[in-house]
């Protein structure tokens, strides 16, 4: 509803915050369409970058990339040992022949440090490195790459 005074025609109060609302929605959307399609340009911009330098995403924020993809053995404890696992009804397992368990907090991790769930590989043989806990039940197991088995059988050679 106008209200006219001469040739200017007023709003009432309660119809101009309405404008107002529909004028301010409209900025936003548009703001937002224009925002997300700048941050599809960055992000593809930042990707291009990567590529021409020759670098994964994790590797451009200082992670490490999965020695798997490099062809590089990965850092292992000391106390570990080179073992045959087969995995039963978990947390029971066989070790090199002999029963075994796998601590309360025991993980098997596979060839780019993710854990493996244990019904995975079940009834599976898999040669692994090993660390034991203080009761003797398997604490940790990593599942090796052939660079992994070669270093780890002549560490097993040297130190029998």
């Amino acid at each position: 509803m106008r209200v006219t005074t001469g040739a200017q025609a007023v709003q009432p109060k309660n119809s101009q915050k309405s404008v107002a609302r529909c004028k301010l929605r409209h900025k936003m959307k548009l703001n937002f369409k224009n925002l997300s399609q700048a941050l599809s340009a960055s992000a593809l911009f930042a990707l291009g970058i990567l590529a021409l330098a020759n670098l994964t995403p994790m590797q451009a924020w200082g992670q490490s990339a999965p020695a798997t993809a490099i062809g590089e053995a990965r850092k292992f404890p000391e106390k570990t040992k080179l073992g045959e696992l087969t995995i039963g009804v978990f947390p029971e397992a066989s070790l090199n022949g002999q029963v075994a368990r796998f601590s309360a907090s025991g993980r098997l991790i596979n060839l780019t440090n993710m854990i493996v769930l244990p019904s995975s590989v079940y009834q599976q043989t898999l040669v692994v490195r090993y660390e034991l806990d203080f009761q003797g039940n398997i604490n940790r197991a990593w599942l090796l790459n052939p660079v992994e088995l070669k270093i780890a059988q002549e560490e097993a050679r040297r130190n029998p």
